[in-house]
């Protein structure tokens, strides 16, 4: 599997936010940004060699008239069947989660690991008992610990890596 550097980096149009926050928690460099319309989105896009995801059928027929790299979504297909796509059409045989490689599902940016817990930051008394490590947005100020949810990924990464598998 190639390293979070290798990825491919995406840009999602306003239909997809689920799927940019997954990717992003996955370690993809993925835009989401709301309201900025499809020609921004096509520029960025180009400009930045990013791949564009859509549902959008029109759209989609516009970014290949315009020689950009693309991925149309059915709105029939499942989240877990959006995210198979992706990672087929990028050629990507094993995804893996790792809060290490993780970015910031609301901004993108890289966290980091805290070293120590910040006395400055809000964290609920339960959470400071049942987790011992943290991480951080330097950009949004979100805080991220393994919670329950973190199980959720883990399963949603072992389904998407035996399909993948069972493509080859």
């Amino acid at each position: 599997m190639k390293n979070s550097s290798q990825y491919p980096k995406f840009i999602a149009d306003e239909m997809l936010g689920t799927i940019a926050r997954k990717l992003r928690i996955l370690g993809f460099n993925t835009l989401y940004i709301k309201h900025i319309g499809d020609e921004k989105i096509l520029e960025k896009g180009k400009s930045e060699d990013r791949i564009i995801l859509t549902k959008d059928k029109m759209f989609f027929q516009k970014i290949l008239r315009k020689n950009c790299q693309v991925i149309f979504f059915d709105s029939k297909s499942s989240e877990v069947d959006n995210l198979l796509k992706i990672f087929t059409l990028c050629k990507l045989d094993r995804i893996s989660y790792d809060f290490f490689n993780s970015r910031c599902a609301l901004c993108n940016t890289k966290i980091k690991r805290l070293s120590q817990i910040q006395s400055y930051l809000d964290i609920p008394e339960k959470v400071k008992k049942s987790n011992s490590i943290f991480y951080y947005c330097e950009n949004c100020k979100k805080l991220y610990w393994e919670g329950s949810h973190i199980k959720n990924i883990q399963k949603l990464v072992l389904e998407i890596n035996n399909m993948l598998n069972n493509k080859n």
